[in-house]
């Protein structure tokens, strides 16, 4: 929402002129500068709302920064959405960030993003120095000193942190080694996502409070097969998880793991790896949307773990460089897979489909699939067009 283009003032008798938000009580007054300035404070915006609404007069710029709505979701750098001005020479974002800090108080998200040239200043100290307000905190990039100096950091300082997303491409190989890390007391952290391309790192993630995590993302770091079964047992909350394997580490044997309320599993692999004995150890009942990224995914290892855990599938995408047109697992494997998958909204396979489940799409045996992509063999794709001509001359009721 964006200010009214009217006059809030009306002309007296006596020819003056009333400002009629001055009569608005502040509570009213903070209701209405919250929806006109909306969710996200960008910076550097010098020349946007929430800004310009202090220029106004004294009243609003007292309720302004009274308001911790107004306040409580900031983002440093650039969105696609919004076109940033560069602030005043004589002010850097921290100078800026500091101002908004020592003016509001509360619990504040904060998003850093990538912005060009900008100048930081001391952005980076402000923000180890005032942690412990932030309760969801995006740095993309971060420096690794401050990387580091988020690990040395008082267990104090995360008491109320619930997401946190670190990203860096600044690393020189060097981390100490963790015994014990801060995040391991954070007693609301529920979201952690690390971009940091390095092994160093590894160890960290074991460092967790994995008893109240629900959303874990690692796709840069080349996670062992045994660091994510450590994850899998010590996460009873899990509900979302990405993970880039390292598939040159063996797969311990480690039969039994079951996550009940994961809902969401993304694994991604550079090189060939061994699905089926990775998903035999596993067990997911609440799984409703399986995304795979490698070399060669078989159907038959995918199969196998819906059939076991008897879950509402609803997205199923695979992608797979080298898999298209083989022939992973035989007919009986994709048609016994599809059979089990009523509830398919979404179906993305590197597979050959048989003829069989062309006739079963046109039926109606999968009412809610809205998008279908697959591989076709050149001798079953006469009965393929046969299907289209079909949904072309009589499209099926349901659909």
């Amino acid at each position: 929402m964006t200010c009214p283009q009217v006059s809030s003032a009306i002309l007296m008798d006596n020819g003056t002129l009333h400002d009629m938000t001055q009569d608005f009580p502040p509570e009213v007054m903070a209701k209405i500068l919250t929806l006109i300035c909306g969710m996200e404070v960008l910076i550097p915006t010098p020349n946007s709302y929430p800004w310009i609404i202090g220029y106004v007069c004294s009243r609003w710029r007292q309720i302004l920064w009274h308001t911790p709505e107004i306040w409580n979701k900031i983002t440093i750098g650039y969105r696609s959405s919004s076109i940033l001005t560069t602030p005043p020479k004589e002010y850097t974002v921290g100078d800026i960030l500091k101002h908004i800090l020592s003016n509001t108080t509360g619990p504040m998200s904060l998003v850093v993003t990538e912005a060009g040239h900008m100048n930081y200043g001391n952005m980076w100290d402000i923000i180890l120095d005032n942690f412990g307000r932030f309760v969801d905190l995006s740095m993309d990039p971060v420096p690794q000193h401050t990387l580091t100096s988020i690990f040395n950091l008082p267990p104090s300082a995360f008491s109320r942190l619930e997401s946190l997303l670190l990203f860096t491409t600044d690393f020189n190989g060097s981390f100490p080694e963790l015994s014990t890390s801060p995040l391991q007391s954070a007693p609301n952290l529920r979201c952690v996502n690390y971009e940091i391309p390095s092994l160093n790192y590894v160890p960290s993630l074991l460092l967790l409070p994995w008893a109240t995590i629900k959303v874990i993302d690692v796709k840069r770091m080349h996670i062992p097969p045994d660091v994510i079964f450590h994850i899998f047992r010590s996460s009873p909350s899990l509900e979302s998880c990405r993970f880039l394997i390292d598939s040159t580490q063996e797969i311990p044997d480690t039969h039994g793991i079951i996550l009940p309320f994961v809902e969401e599993l993304v694994l991604f692999t550079q090189k060939s790896f061994d699905w089926n004995g990775f998903f035999r150890q596993i067990t997911t009942p609440s799984l409703q949307c399986l995304i795979l990224q490698s070399p060669h995914v078989p159907c038959l290892p995918v199969t196998s773990l819906i059939l076991r855990s008897r879950c509402p599938m609803a997205k199923l995408d695979i992608f797979g460089q080298g898999s298209a047109g083989h022939h992973n697992g035989g007919d009986g494997d994709v048609e016994s897979l599809l059979d089990n998958l009523p509830s398919l909204k979404r179906l993305i396979v590197p597979w050959s489909i048989p003829p069989s489940i062309f006739g079963k799409i046109y039926k109606g045996d999968f009412p809610k699939l809205a998008l279908a992509s697959f591989f076709v063999r050149p001798d079953r794709f006469g009965a393929f067009l046969d299907m289209m001509d079909l949904y072309i001359a009589s499209p099926p009721k349901h659909r």
